[in-house]
Parts: structure tokens; sequence; C-alpha cells
């Protein structure tokens, strides 16, 4: 398998491949009546992956726009976080866009936070890009009066 190292903001992945929205939603779909983790599609020849999780099923079912900024994910890559050693981890699936001219990583952002009592369950969770769910985490824990200034973004 040809694997590509990818570094950017989020981290550093082993990608194997890329698939576009409608074909990685599709997948997601496919699969929204089965338990968590119950069992690994194949998504691309040979990549076989979790279509199960909370993450995917956001955006299948809240759509690839950051509820935030407005950013349009453009693609679904089939990757793996790099390890120095040499990975045999699992591929899993992330969804990327364009953000300010850089890749950005999207994942899913629970509306009211767990930590101040929100359900961990699809009717509480939106799309964001990385950079803004980050954000929001960060405005959410500082101390009252501490707050930094707005990222251009969110």
């Amino acid at each position: 398998m040809n694997l590509t190292t990818i570094i950017s903001d989020q981290g550093r992945y082993e990608r194997a491949a890329t698939l576009d929205l409608e074909t990685g939603l599709r997948a997601i779909r496919a699969d929204m009546g089965l338990r968590e983790k119950e069992l690994r599609s194949e998504v691309a020849p040979g990549l076989f992956v979790h279509t199960t999780s909370k993450r995917l099923r956001c955006f299948a079912k809240h759509g690839t726009t950051c509820s935030a900024c407005g950013a349009e994910a453009s693609y679904f890559a089939i990757e793996r976080t790099y390890s120095k050693k040499g990975g045999d981890g699992p591929f899993h699936m992330n969804m990327w866009g364009t953000v300010n001219g850089k890749d950005v990583i999207f994942t899913h952002d629970h509306t009211i936070s767990r930590h101040n009592g929100g359900a961990d369950a699809l009717h509480n969770m939106t799309t964001m890009c990385g950079p803004c769910n980050w954000e929001k985490g960060r405005r959410e824990y500082q101390p009252q009066g501490q707050q930094g200034t707005q990222r251009e973004h969110y």
C-alpha cells in the first residue's frame, strides 16, 4: 500500500486514499442502523474503516459545513495517526476542507458541551472545522474575564 505522510496544524497522518464527499457520506449512511464500531466497511479497495462513529454520523446528519464560520469540507481521507515506529494502526475516515488557504480537519462539536451537561448524542452535535471547535473550547474553559481575542474564522 502506498502511503503519503500528511503534516498539518492538526497532526501528522499516514494517508492511504481520499474519497469525494458523496462517496464518504454514502458509506456512512449505509451503516447508520448499526451500533457504533460494530463492523468495518470497505470504503476503498482493500481499505476497511469504522463508519459508525458519532463524529461521522454527525457529518451525515448535519452536513459538511462548519456551523461557526461556514467553511466547506471538500473530501474524506482514509488515514491513520502517524507513528515514528511505522504503523500498523487502524485506518479511519477524516473529513478535510480549506480555511484561509490551509487544509483543516473537520470534527463534531457538542452544542451544549458535555462539561456543561450536554448530551453525547446527535441531537446535541454540529459539524465544525477544527480551528473553530478548538477556539470555542478555549473560550468555554477560560476563567471569566480572561477571554482572549476571537480568531478570524470563528
